[in-house]
């Protein structure tokens, strides 16, 4: 799965995907459920406050038993 809060971002992604291996759908991490966990779970340029705690420590419960997250900032 490949998830984002932007409809442009997915639409450009699934542009890229040619094998079309990907379900693409839209997620907002800070009011959305993951509904199982993932061997690869990668959060780029979250920008990261305060009380966004919560919402980290529910991306990384996403993570399933030997996973990895990847965290990528600028």
């Amino acid at each position: 799965m490949g998830a984002d809060i932007s409809t442009v971002a997915l639409k450009r992604a699934a542009a890229t995907d040619s094998r079309e291996t990907i379900t693409w759908l839209p997620f907002d991490v800070t009011a959305d459920q993951f509904d199982r966990t993932y061997d690869l779970v990668a959060l780029s340029y979250f920008h990261i406050a305060s009380d966004d705690v919560a919402v980290l420590q529910k991306i990384a419960d996403a993570v399933g038993p030997g996973g990895t997250l990847l965290v990528v900032m600028h």
